[in-house]
């Protein structure tokens, strides 16, 4: 709702002439609502919607004669929690073109001063406070305005406080309005409320989900008004159809002198330092403040920066949205799709089924694009679902209404020497494959352009955007050559690569003898030497019922495993085990398994897959370090290849690092990088400029020879070895607990349905010999 400071003092001016208004507004209060009236928040009747004022007929007549200077076309986001409307100029643009834009777009028309551009309206804002002030005690408003709202489905009004008190008569269509306490420093802090009444910002105010606890809620119907406390916070959202509303402000003797001292108490504030002053209206301090404050205006020593709207967009009723985006000349740039952004997967669960479908036809589908891997990350992700220093960014884009594209963004709050900045990036990146757009390949670069355009019209609420694991094939670094980067730094720097191992053997034999002679020495070597150090067996299952059991056999493998050394392990966090378990749940597009190998009934090497689709992923492997000779972890590996040939996929990937060793299993390597946008002249960028220089200083003092080992895991290996004596097999130390434990979950999954190997069978699936060693048990704790 647009305010001016000047309401404060305004006057009424002439109103031209026009036919009279024909019929008579009722206005309907019950009793108890009469005695609270702008006390708290109420609902009451009226008959507005019975006139023939607001048909379409009617609201185009009226565009087409308005004062366009008084008129304002914004559209806005998706995310009540970012603010991001946005002005469009509707010069030349029709009353009926106006009205066929709301409703196909995503458009909010403010028809702000209406009743002094048409006397029907005056006669009715007058009639209708007429009637409040006979039925509510001691209410004498003694001016009065209007601004009629014409919005789209599902547009929203962000979170925001007027300066003034006022009713919302609604008339047409369906909204839900949320209203927050008045004057509650929970919910709105008292400067920015000053800033409000003096007018030097806009009326929108930071807003987070918990507030609603505290919010009264009201789905208002044709034919209801509604009124609520002055100054209270409140936010609107349209339900399923165009609204039509009018809402009127009003001012009292009582609501002027607020006004009054709430600026004065701005101007001590920002002028002289003076915080934390008074907000009481009455007594002599209340009148000391206002009185000196009028003498520094009338003296000219409080002027007070205007606000400025400047426009970015152009109506336009044939454009996704409804509009089309502004080029730096004032000429309209043609959007191809309009972009929407999401602060949440709630609000973008209209979605799940287009995004799940198009993530399958795009060009590079996988499971962790899907609606529900993305509910279960937020729902167990640690900056998540709370927020903390962090607020999801889901841009998607539509065609003629139809989704086209996505990415899925974070954006994160970093300190730098103690002052915030704001870094954007992919949400997932770590357990997954290298994120990207999803789009359909004869969309991508239109849809990197449009994601582009629009990430750099809210250059102000980022300082480093930040797109990890781009390879040659990423639709979204380099940008397209449209996308114009000056003013900004680039900088691209090696990221992890990706090992994919491309199914093209029929058994795991012809894939075995694939392998260098070498490397196969060295596995069959060492999983002979496996099978002699024990009873060993494999257990591996997809049944749901039963892969929580072997999730548990897999959690207490990584105690002795070098993981548990680092930040590597699932068990290091809760919320990492939640949500792993959360890709066990059978309704996750990706189909996981668990493959468990056990020696002497004690696990010692595991692998989590997922299958989706044509492919599989290793989405994480570990083992036993005490039996690191006999390298369980090959083992297990192997094992793996072996369910991806004979599951017939087309591809086994092993995601991201330690590309080194996954060459040796045939994986093709995709080197990626990291691409880093900083916007120049930001926190962020000087912060990197500093960072340059410095690594330029000491680039000679840091040159390094590449190492091809796990340096974190064979540190590990070596201590272990140092505490063990040579040549002695290390024992398997488990306590009679622990051991029943994994005993009953052992027997939990030979109730299920899975491959459950005992040693003889494992030998016989092995694409080796297995025979040429002896028996050489393992030693078992007690």
């Amino acid at each position: 709702m647009m305010y001016s400071p000047a309401g404060l003092f305004v006057t009424h001016r002439a109103i031209p002439e026009t036919e009279r208004l024909p019929w008579t507004p009722v206005v309907h209060l019950s009793s108890v609502d009469q005695a609270d009236f702008g006390r708290r928040p109420l609902v009451a009747t009226h008959n507005l919607h019975q006139s023939e004022l607001f048909t379409d007929a009617a609201l185009i007549d009226l565009l087409d004669h308005f004062p366009r200077e008084n008129l304002y076309a914004l559209t806005m986001g998706t995310d009540p929690a970012r603010t991001e409307n946005r002005l469009a100029l509707h010069d030349g643009v029709s009353g009926a073109e106006l009205l066929r834009a709301v409703k196909n777009g995503r458009l909010w028309l403010n028809v702000t001063q209406v009743d002094r551009a048409d006397r029907r309206y005056r006669e009715l804002i007058d009639q209708l406070y007429a009637q409040l002030t006979t039925q509510v005690p001691g209410f004498s408003p003694d001016f009065s305005q209007g601004t009629l709202l014409i919005s789209s489905p599902h547009a929203l009004v962000y979170y925001h406080a007027d300066g003034p008190a006022s009713v919302l008569w609604h008339i047409r269509g369906r909204k839900r309005v949320w209203v927050y306490p008045a004057l509650d420093e929970r919910y709105m802090q008292r400067e920015a409320l000053e800033d409000i009444f003096a007018g030097v910002r806009h009326e929108y105010l930071p807003y987070e989900h918990i507030y609603d606890q505290g919010a009264v809620v009201y789905d208002l119907e044709p034919g209801q008004w509604a009124a609520w406390p002055q100054n209270a916070p409140h936010r609107v959202t349209n339900l399923d159809s165009v609204n039509v509303s009018l809402s009127t402000e009003y001012f009292t003797r009582q609501s002027r002198w607020r006004a009054r001292v709430y600026v004065a108490n701005r101007f001590f504030r920002a002028r002289l330092g003076l915080h934390g002053l008074s907000a009481r209206e009455a007594g002599l301090a209340a009148v000391g403040k206002t009185v000196v404050h009028r003498l520094v205006r009338k003296a000219g020593l409080d002027r007070l920066p205007a606000k400025h709207h400047t426009p970015s967009m152009r109506v336009d009723p044939d454009a996704p949205g409804g509009v089309v985006a502004l080029e730096e000349n004032g000429s309209t740039k043609r959007c191809n799709c309009e972009v929407r952004c999401f602060g949440s997967l709630e609000e973008a669960a209209f979605l799940r089924d287009e995004v799940n479908a198009l993530n399958r036809a795009s060009t590079r589908p996988d499971p962790f694009s899907t609606f529900e891997f993305l509910e279960n990350y937020l729902r167990n992700d640690g900056c998540f679902p709370g927020g903390q220093g962090a607020r999801l960014w889901f841009l998607a884009a539509f065609f003629d209404g139809r989704l086209i594209g996505y990415v899925v963004l974070r954006q994160v709050t970093h300190k730098i020497l103690g002052l915030r900045t704001y870094k954007l990036g992919f949400l997932v990146t770590h357990d997954t494959d290298r994120p990207h757009l999803v789009a359909r390949s004869e969309h991508v670069s239109q849809v990197s352009e449009a994601f582009y355009v629009y990430l750099l019209g809210r250059k102000q609420e980022w300082s480093f955007l930040e797109f990890q694991q781009q390879n040659d094939a990423s639709a979204l670094f380099p940008p397209p050559a449209t996308v114009d980067l000056k003013g900004y730094l680039v900088r691209q720097w090696p990221s992890l690569e990706n090992g994919t191992i491309h199914i093209r053997w029929g058994t795991l034999r012809e894939y075995f003898k694939a392998l260098s002679k070498k490397f196969r020495s060295n596995v069959s070597r060492q999983m002979r030497g496996l099978l002699a150090a024990g009873d060993v067996e494999l257990l591996a299952s997809s049944d749901p019922t039963i892969v929580p059991a072997l999730f548990e056999l897999y959690r207490g493998i990584e105690l002795h495993s070098w993981m548990s050394q680092t930040n590597a392990n699932i068990g290091r966090h809760p919320e990492r085990v939640e949500y792993f378990k959360g890709l066990l749940d059978a309704r996750q597009p990706m189909r996981v398994s668990i493959q468990i190998l056990l020696v002497d009934g004690i696990p010692v090497a595991g692998l989590i897959n997922g299958a989706f689709m044509k492919g599989l992923y290793a989405l994480h492997i570990v083992y036993d370090d005490r039996l690191s000779r006999f390298a369980p972890g090959s083992a297990i590996l192997l094992m793996g290849m072996r369910q991806a040939i004979d599951g017939r996929y087309a591809f086994f990937n092993l995601l991201s690092g330690f590309g080194y060793y996954k060459v040796r299993w045939l994986a093709e390597i995709t080197e990626s990088r990291s691409a880093q946008i900083y916007r120049v002249g930001s926190l962020s960028f000087w912060h990197r400029k500093f960072g340059d220089g410095r690594r330029r200083v000491f680039s000679s003092m840091l040159k390094k020879t590449p190492v091809l080992f796990n340096p974190v895991r064979r540190d590990v290996s070596e201590r272990e070895d140092e505490q063990a004596e040579p040549g002695e097999t290390p024992k398997l130390q488990l306590n009679p607990e622990e051991r029943a434990r994994i005993a009953a979950l052992i027997a939990e999954v030979r109730k299920g349905q899975g491959e459950f190997l005992s040693k003889t069978e494992l030998a016989a699936v092995m694409p080796f010999e297995t025979q040429r060693v002896s028996e050489v048990k393992c030693k078992r704790g007690p």
